[in-house]
């Protein structure tokens, strides 16, 4: 990638599939990574999004549009 990563961490509920989740990132030029499958929020894995500053943008924006993933 030719631009400067940046990355944020998201709770993404269980029921989600890990292709789920890289899809998701894949429609705002991310890339996501499971980095704790059982976290803190209620027990939903954590992963890792990294990306351009704008994309993350996008990204957490429709993220939070949609009460999360």
């Amino acid at each position: 990638m030719s631009y400067s990563s940046f990355s944020v961490h998201l709770d993404i509920s269980h029921e989600a599939t890990p292709q789920q989740v890289h899809d998701f990132a894949a429609l705002f030029n991310c890339d996501a990574r499971m980095i704790m499958e059982v976290g803190p929020a209620g027990g939903n894995p954590v992963y890792e999004f990294s990306g351009s500053f704008t994309d993350l943008e996008k990204l957490e924006a429709e993220y939070n549009t949609i009460n999360g993933l």
